[in-house]
């Protein structure tokens, strides 16, 4: 887990959108704090499993999920990468 803010990007004018069992179209993100890098693209996370996790400051539910969220990714983080983004 490494973002409590990040701002997702389509690749400029290619706005394909995923599919269930295609391969995830381009993006990048950036303002992302809690990583080592300030922007990073779907290529930086090659080799692992990506989870993006929606979140807003006022849903209790998703804040409850964060220790969880944590836990998993410490245990299984070379073959798992999450990613909170929020507005």
């Amino acid at each position: 887990m490494f973002s409590v803010e990040a701002v997702a990007q389509t690749d400029n004018n290619n706005l394909s959108e995923p599919e269930v069992g295609k391969p995830c179209p381009p993006f990048f993100l950036k303002r992302i704090d809690y990583y080592t890098k300030k922007t990073a693209s779907l290529d930086d996370f090659e080799g692992k499993w990506l989870v993006l996790d929606f979140w807003a400051k006022n849903c209790s539910g998703c804040i409850a999920s964060f220790p969880a969220i944590k836990k998993e990714q410490q245990e299984l983080k070379d073959k798992l990468q999450f990613v909170m983004i929020t507005y």
